[in-house]
């Protein structure tokens, strides 16, 4: 009877650790990372009454099991769940849960790391990563010199990581389509006007002069000892052994010059008093509005002055007198009378007057111009090879000038007045372009003067940014100008302004004057008729003043700087070195637009460190304020062969044991590790519904013992009642 009380003193206990255990769950319900546990119970020894014993044949007696009589209860095991909690979104960047197996390794106060699941972490004010109870979360540092991640366990430090050094481009890929159907850059010859395109097939390398000599145009390839008369075919093109010259549409003009023979009339030194209104007229017209009479009159009815221009429509009332002075918008200023006319009053005031000329040298044909001539606007004077001819109607009729024996020219004007021409001692020179070919290869735009020769429809560009080793950004452009069928020009160049300088200062600009308008590089690409391009196409030219058309190179230097001033490296481009690849292979000609993109390139400025993100690889990579991203570190995960044999030691961490295996630790992702989530917090992974039906149980259980106990008691009772 003793044994029952015993045994039912050990369920006793038995019941109150699992509650105990399931109070524990429940009270961490919602414990960051918490693994909830489980209680399992196993019988105590039984005592035995009678052993078993085997069928006996002799006695003819089967056999029978022991009788045995349990002792109670004891604690079996108290186990670890480890199965992952839920996932909860905190949006927190140093809130981090792991995904699939593995513990986060804390430590870094001098004793043996501790591992966790709660990635409840945050910055201290040093920069590292650390739990909620200050130790430091653990992990590998990141070496951007040398791009590796150390092999080394240590602290992590994200925010006082060195700022990002600045990278130098050495690397950019073009890719996209050039149009098939785009038009042949056509190269216009300044002087002449003659557009040219192609390739020269002759026999040798020449200089082409050609020249208009006011009736036809000629052309030499003996710089300029005989010239041969161009013989245009029906469409105004001519063949040069498979250089085409194309000619002008407009007639070349010769060396012209358009003189104006008005001026303005200055009123300061000359003032005009006007009759019928009584103003005086002082001042310098602006002639903004090119206009040459001024009207004013006087409004008796209304009493006030109005005003207008031949270039205005409508009467301005004269409203801004200050005084009886009032100053124009104009420039002129009126002056009126103390007393206003009787009645309606209206005057004309002419506001030109003849230019005069005082041995005034022409600039392109050189005449020279005396006196002055009324009753015209305009002198065109043009030279055609042969004779001087001049129209003082806008060009709309020209008269053949006749010197006379002192080689002048008296043309007249109104009002007695004349203009004196004087030919100059040697005539001025007719048109004449020269350009070098090469056999054998395309026309080339060799530099800045001569692209500005070609139409802007016929060339397509676009911008790029590079960087220099100090991390300064440069912009530049690639230009594409089409030679021929499947032939096509690329140039890589700075952008110029108005004077044809670059805009951007910080690039090497040439101070000499015939070679500061050449390009970076420019070259020759190839296609193939199914629109791939020829890699063996691939051509550098020129660099700056360097000529390869001879010896076609495969790399250019951008030079950056006169090396004085900054401290700054140039930088080398190869059309094929994948070190220093400027790649223009990944082009297509197709029909379709002109679209040429940026597949990738690198360099960079220098940047600071803005913030960070965490990858499911565990690296934390850095946003710096260039834009660009930089490893810092990467989180340390360790996993176990038993994790259920850890042990818990309180604030979320527990520590290996003999049971539970040595950590291995590693990087996420790696062999069975999990993955990271930034921004995510793991929840307990207590069941409360089955936390409320474990205590059922166990709280029945606690109460059936109990009575079992009371049972007992009772039935001593009545034991001892007996000798009553």
């Amino acid at each position: 009877m003793m044994r029952s009380m015993f045994s039912s003193i050990s369920a006793l206990r038995a019941h109150q650790t699992r509650m105990d255990v399931i109070g524990d769950n429940i009270a961490n319900v919602n414990t960051v990372g918490f693994k909830s546990s489980r209680v399992t119970f196993a019988s105590v020894f039984a005592s035995v009454i009678k052993a078993a014993s085997a069928p006996d044949t002799t006695s003819g007696r089967g056999g029978f099991n022991p009788m045995q009589i349990g002792l109670g209860v004891n604690v079996a095991s108290t186990d670890l769940n480890m199965a992952r909690g839920s996932l909860q979104r905190t949006d927190n960047l140093t809130d981090l849960a792991i995904e699939g197996d593995g513990f986060f390794v804390v430590g870094g106060d001098g004793k043996a790391p501790r591992f966790t699941r709660a990635g409840n972490f945050s910055l201290n004010k040093e920069g590292y990563l650390i739990t909620a109870n200050g130790l430091y979360v653990l992990g590998y540092a990141y070496d951007p010199k040398t791009d590796q991640i150390s092999k080394k366990l240590d602290k992590i430090n994200i925010t006082n990581y060195n700022p990002m050094g600045a990278e130098p481009t050495s690397k950019i890929v073009f890719g996209g389509n050039l149009n098939n159907e785009f038009d042949i850059g056509k190269i216009l010859l300044s002087k002449t006007g003659i557009k040219i395109y192609g390739t020269y097939n002759g026999e040798s390398d020449i200089n082409l002069t050609v020249r208009y000599d006011g009736s036809i145009y000629e052309y030499s390839i003996d710089g300029g000892r005989s010239f041969i008369k161009i013989n245009w075919d029906p469409d105004g093109k001519f063949n040069l052994n498979g250089l085409t010259l194309e000619k002008p549409t407009v007639v070349t003009r010769v060396p012209e010059d358009t003189v104006e023979l008005k001026q303005y009339k200055n009123f300061n030194s000359n003032p005009v008093s006007l009759t019928n209104t009584g103003i005086t007229v002082t001042g310098n017209y602006y002639g903004s509005d090119g206009a040459t009479q001024l009207s004013v009159k006087y409004d008796s009815a209304n009493k006030k002055y109005m005003y207008k221009t031949d270039r205005d429509s409508n009467w301005i009332e004269i409203t801004q007198w200050d005084g009886n002075k009032a100053v124009l918008s104009n420039g002129l200023t009126l002056e009126k009378k103390a007393v206003d006319p009787n009645s309606d009053a209206e005057d004309n005031l002419v506001l030109t007057e003849a230019k005069t000329f005082n041995n005034e040298t022409l600039k392109d044909t050189g005449i020279i111009l005396n006196g002055s001539l009324e009753g015209y606007d305009t002198l065109k004077i043009y030279f055609d090879g042969k004779n001087y001819k001049y129209s003082t109607d806008g060009g709309k009729n020209y008269t053949t000038i006749d010197w006379n024996p002192s080689n002048q020219y008296i043309i007249p004007g109104n009002n007695n007045t004349q203009l004196t021409l004087t030919k100059p001692s040697q005539n001025p020179e007719m048109p004449v372009d020269t350009i070098y070919l090469q056999k054998s290869l395309p026309f080339t735009i060799s530099d800045y003067n001569v692209l500005k020769q070609v139409s802007p429809n016929d060339i397509y560009s676009t911008s790029f940014k590079i960087f220099d080793s100090q991390g300064s950004e440069h912009t530049l452009q690639l230009m594409f100008v089409k030679l021929g069928v499947n032939q096509w020009e690329w140039i890589v160049d700075g952008m110029r302004g108005s004077d044809g300088k670059y805009i951007d200062e910080r690039l090497y600009q040439n101070t000499d004057p015939e070679k500061s308008n050449k390009f970076i590089a420019y070259g020759l690409l190839e296609f193939n008729n199914d629109g791939s391009i020829k890699s063996d196409s691939l051509k550098v030219l020129g660099n700056y003043e360097d000529n390869y058309t001879a010896n076609p190179e495969k790399k250019f230097t951008i030079k950056l700087g006169d090396g004085t001033e900054r401290d700054v490296k140039n930088i080398v481009f190869d059309l094929f070195d994948p070190d220093k690849l400027f790649d223009l292979s990944k082009i297509t000609q197709y029909n379709g637009n002109n679209e040429l993109k940026i597949l990738s390139v690198d360099g960079y400025t220098a940047g600071d460190l803005m913030g960070f993100e965490i990858d499911p690889a565990g690296f934390i990579n850095g946003i710096y304020s260039n834009g660009h991203r930089q490893k810092i570190a990467q989180i340390a995960l360790a996993t176990f062969a038993n994790p259920a044999g850890l042990q818990r030691i309180g604030d979320n961490l527990y520590i290996n044991t003999a049971n539970s295996g040595n950590p291995e630790i590693g990087t996420p992702g790696s062999g069975s590790r999990g993955t990271i989530a930034q921004g995510m917090l793991e929840m307990s992974n207590v069941d409360l519904a089955r936390e409320f039906t474990d205590m059922i149980v166990t709280q029945r259980g606690y109460q059936a013992n109990a009575r079992v106990i009371t049972a007992s008691d009772e039935l001593l009772q009545d034991l001892v009642n007996i000798k009553r």
